[in-house]
């Protein structure tokens, strides 16, 4: 299935009409149209308003399968140079027995909060 199939239906699924959908995407009906007509492809930089009008990841959209069986998958946006971001890249680094033990001791402190 392409992606512009997937995208029809989403469309199907969530009981919305393309002119609904070019609406809040604020991608010309004739650009959608062409999809369904030539087997095109959304180009890149409309993925992610499309997956916000859809709900689904961007996962979901671009994956092969798409199908009901597709384990739902989230996904967060993070500023390289932040904390946060720093924070992911060295528990990357980390074994499993260390990643097991931040998630022992994430799991204690939140523990020590309710008990307050």
């Amino acid at each position: 299935m392409t992606i512009s199939e997937r995208i029809y239906e989403l469309m199907r699924i969530r009981n919305m009409t393309q002119m609904e959908f070019c609406k809040k995407t604020g991608i010309p009906q004739s650009t959608v149209s062409e999809w369904r007509r030539k087997n095109l492809n959304p180009t890149a930089e409309r993925v992610l308003k499309i997956c916000e009008v859809l709900e689904v990841s961007p996962y979901e959209l671009l994956q092969e399968n798409g199908g009901a069986d597709t384990p739902k998958v989230d996904y967060i946006v993070i500023s390289e140079g932040t904390p946060r971001y720093e924070l992911l890249i060295e528990f990357d680094k980390l074994g499993d027995k260390q990643k097991e033990r931040v998630f022992g001791f994430i799991q204690a402190m939140q523990t020590g909060n309710k008990q307050r």
